[in-house]
């Protein structure tokens, strides 16, 4: 029996390098779309991407965050948390009781900016330097 292996084509490895670039989040999304969508996870990431064009990708990423909380992965459980609606779980048991009314500032604040830590080096050294903090 032959060995068959899956290449990624030009337009799939497109898809994945724009959906990846929603954050640290949509690594861990990434791969759990992959293990449960199997095939059909290349769907997901483009609708997904579609709600980052409409609704900011620091939204998406906040609701990709908390999808994955709960192992949520379809590009309805996202909508749904950006829309301020309860996710449906495999358990069957609502997962979103945490949310807030203004769900959007909220997911907003979920997102984790990618920010360069060497500032924050800057900022301590410039603060001890000044002599208020030793």
């Amino acid at each position: 029996m032959k060995h068959c292996t899956v290449k990624m084509t030009g337009q799939s490895q497109l898809l994945k390098d724009a959906f990846l670039r929603l954050g640290e989040v949509a690594q861990a999304y990434y791969k759990g779309l992959k293990e449960t969508r199997k095939s059909a996870a290349g769907y997901h990431m483009g609708r997904i991407l579609k709600y980052a064009d409409r609704y900011g990708a620091d939204v998406v990423s906040g609701a990709l965050a908390h999808a994955a909380r709960y192992d949520s992965f379809s590009a309805d459980a996202v909508l749904r948390i950006i829309q301020g609606k309860n996710i449906k779980t495999s358990n069957k048991t609502k997962a979103g009781k945490g949310l807030p009314n203004n769900t959007r500032s909220y997911l907003k604040s979920c997102s984790v900016e990618q920010d360069n830590p060497q500032r924050y080096d800057h900022l301590i050294n410039r603060k001890t330097m000044d002599g208020k903090d030793e």
